[in-house]
């Protein structure tokens, strides 16, 4: 009776550091996912910035009196541009700001990876002392 005692006590400790496992691989997995969508939101507010660069660069161009045309939806809608001009500046700032913020983001997100990555190695680490 006495031997089976440990035994007995050891697989409840057991179990709980398999379910620890189980959690910190699923963390993991949901970490990679979030990563996954933030590479590509950054990679699509890029495009985004490099795109309202270059229409920046084409309005700079042109001589202020040319008409110039916004798209809404089907339709064109004449504006200034200045005005035009205006808004493109504001919108590149504001798809600059949300690079910036995805990466800082992103970065955290990697941070919290190689942890929880690490927190995987030491209970396997532990499992392998136990045996």
């Amino acid at each position: 009776m006495a031997s089976t005692l440990p035994a007995a006590m050891a697989q409840p400790a057991e179990r709980n550091q398999m379910e620890q496992l189980r959690e910190l691989q699923n963390r993991s997995m949901e970490l990679r996912r979030h990563l996954t969508q933030l590479s590509g939101q950054v990679e699509a507010a890029a495009h985004e910035r490099q795109a309202l660069e270059r229409t920046l660069k084409e309005l700079s161009a042109m001589k202020p009196e040319t008409e110039t045309y916004k798209v809404i939806g089907k339709m064109f809608l004449l504006q200034t541009q200045a005005e035009l001009t205006d808004q493109v500046t504001a919108e590149l700032g504001e798809a600059v700001s949300s690079v910036e913020m995805r990466l800082k983001l992103r970065s955290q997100f990697v941070e919290k990876l190689k942890e929880n990555e690490l927190g995987i190695e030491e209970l396997v680490a532990s499992f392998s002392a136990q045996k």
